[in-house]
């Protein structure tokens, strides 16, 4: 199965690693301002920050502009640029040869990160297997790729988190690199090993900070989290980093940089804003020490201004509600359906404790765990130095308000552990006294090590050839042997309902079933007979008019108990067409599901649900 946004494999992983040297190429030039590069350079070589720059960079610039403007052209134009940056990087890094991230390959831990460091990499540069991703991220980034706007379908519910994330992946698309997004956040931890090397035993801590376990599911998909949870992580670095300058200037720029990361971060992940906040209040400690407190109020208001504002505008002008809905809420909550889809959102996990997500409960769920590493907060508090009790209070407070008000997910917790490995590695010496621990840290190293190396043999075939890429993505990609099915027997200009979430790999115009989901967490429809303002929705499905409705299940009427009345004959059937994928290899099931196509009467719609409703 092909797609028009992704080209041959190994050609669109050589495209993506190129674009990733334009990123870098982009950090470059900026870091040539002095102060930039003066603040910089205090915590880390800078060639480990040129990304980081790079990135946020785009991320703060293509924003708006893409929301307010149709910038297909645009785009495409940036895409290019990259493009030909990463061509100049390349050619200045075989002329050149000077980069070199390690002089001496000489102890255990040197030669397990190699081993790791390039397994997730290899891993990021696999094509897109994940749920969450082939739903809405790489969907609506297909969207802005071809038409330089987000997708303002009303019935996709999930597609309302995409953030800016969602623009760097479209750059991928726009030149068919599907692995862009995917290694972008990879390359995220580059700014932090930059720190990290500069630290007494630099590569324990770097093996703590890769080996947790759900680094295995940040790295393996382009949603966008894990290069913002590592840009926010430099900027909490760079503020309980007792820089010996003290220059008026430099503080203000720095104070300056920390809320314009943070903001930027918020934009990319509604989840971040906690993250920002709290980092916000270390900040302001910083600027009350400084004596700098007006700048950190102006700075704060203009950044808000220009960053977080024009979004929650662009909300108002499209979704209506208020400004307070637009702010505080990840979709708009004033529209029918969407105040029962945040509260699926925030349930989502309510039923595991939080020691499920320190330690995984079987094989299967190892990544969407954090590991060992948690332990190393206890040190942080054993430990009586002044400033740890701001960092203790931080990462406290981050773990509460998460487990009161937010998902109970590891990947939502993998900050604060960032935050700790990060505090640690500045402040002591872990190893030096409490090395009979040590030893279990290494085993997890070794672990991780293993199943890095065998994911990486198992997902990165599929980004050589066509025929290695169908096996593994037939293997391992969520719906991608339903959704080859139906764009094999459905023309391409059929719009069709979808109740498989893979939308993405479908080539004709698919409805996501977010419109008729039923909800076990709140235990109802996101959309009911009550919700009277629904129309709009359906006005949408009377404006797409979709002939065919796509589901899936281990007999026909697995799926469809609530909609019977809305489907007219079954058009097509394929037995045994798929299993619930994974890329966990304990997370195989043996049962194969069916693929059923329906034929439908958009016209039945919403009276076919909901008799009380009728469209005029």
């Amino acid at each position: 199965m092909t797609n028009i946004y992704i080209n041959y494999p190994i050609l669109s992983l050589l495209i993506s690693i190129i674009l990733i040297a334009g990123v870098h190429e982009v950090g470059g030039q900026l870091l040539k301002f002095q102060k930039l590069k003066n603040i910089l350079i205090e915590i880390s070589d800078l060639k480990y920050q040129q990304i980081f720059i790079g990135g946020n960079f785009l991320l703060l610039f293509l924003y708006p502009i893409t929301l307010f403007f149709e910038s297909k052209i645009f785009l495409t134009s940036v895409s290019y640029i990259l493009f030909i940056f990463g061509i100049n990087f390349f050619f200045n890094f075989f002329l050149k040869k000077k980069y070199f991230f390690f002089n001496k390959i000489n102890n255990f831990e040197i030669i397990l990160f190699i081993i790791i460091f390039i397994s997730l990499f290899l891993i990021s540069a696999s094509p897109v297997t994940n749920a969450d991703a082939l739903d809405y991220h790489m969907t609506v980034a297909k969207n802005i790729a071809a038409h330089g706007k987000y997708p303002l379908d009303l019935t996709h519910f999930h597609a309302r988190l995409a953030g800016s994330g969602e623009i760097i992946i479209a750059l991928g698309l726009i030149l068919g690199a599907e692995q862009f997004g995917s290694i972008f956040q990879f390359v995220g931890f580059l700014s932090l090993i930059g720190i990290l090397q500069k630290r007494k035993n630099s590569f324990f801590y770097i093996l703590l900070l890769i080996t947790s376990p759900v680094v295995l599911f940040l790295v393996s998909t382009p949603k966008p989290q894990l290069f913002n949870i590592c840009s926010i992580a430099l900027i909490f670095y760079i503020f309980i980093n007792d820089a010996k300058k003290n220059n008026f200037l430099l503080n203000k720029i720095k104070v300056f940089l920390g809320l314009l990361i943070l903001m930027i971060a918020t934009q990319v992940k509604f989840s971040f804003n906690l993250s920002a906040f709290l980092i916000s209040i270390i900040i302001f400690i910083y600027a009350f020490k400084k004596n700098i407190l007006k700048e950190f109020i102006i700075y704060g208001i203009f950044i808000f201004c220009t960053v977080v504002m024009p979004p929650v505008i662009w909300k108002y002008i499209n979704y209506q509600g208020n400004i307070f809905i637009n702010l505080l809420y990840p979709v708009p909550i004033n529209l029918a359906g969407m105040n029962n889809f945040y509260g699926y959102l925030t349930n989502t996990g309510s039923d595991k404790g939080f020691l499920n997500v320190i330690f995984p409960q079987s094989l299967g769920n190892i990544a969407n765990s954090l590991g060992l590493g948690v332990f190393l907060f206890i040190f942080l508090i054993l430990k009586k130095i002044k400033n740890n009790i701001t960092i203790i209070v931080i990462i406290s407070l981050f773990v509460l308000i998460s487990l009161i008000f937010g998902q109970i997910n590891a990947r939502f917790f993998y900050e604060p552990l960032v935050w700790t490995i990060l505090s640690v590695a500045y402040y002591q010496n872990f190893k030096q006294f409490y090395s009979p621990i040590i030893f279990i840290f290494r085993c997890q190293f070794l672990i991780v090590a293993l199943i890095c190396v065998y994911s990486a043999f198992l997902l990165f075939k599929g980004s050589i050839t066509k025929e290695l890429r169908d096996k593994m993505m037939l293997s391992n990609a969520s719906g991608y042997g339903l959704f080859k099915w139906v764009n094999e027997v459905l023309p391409s200009d059929a719009a069709i309902i979808s109740y498989h979430r893979s939308i993405f790999l479908s080539k004709t115009k698919a409805i996501s079933v977010d419109l008729l989901s039923y909800s076990i967490d709140i235990k109802q429809n996101y959309i009911n007979d009550k919700n009277q303002t629904a129309l709009l929705y359906w006005q949408e499905i009377y404006r797409i008019k979709p002939k065919y409705l796509v589901t899936y299940g281990y007999n026909k009427s697995q799926n469809i108990n609530k909609i019977e009345n809305c489907l007219g004959e079954l058009f097509k059937e394929k037995l045994a067409i798929g299993s619930l994928e994974s890329r966990n290899p304990f997370n195989k099931p043996s049962q194969k599901y069916n693929g059923y196509i329906y034929k439908i009467d958009y016209k039945k719609f919403p009276e076919c649900l909901y008799p009380s409703i009728k469209i005029k």
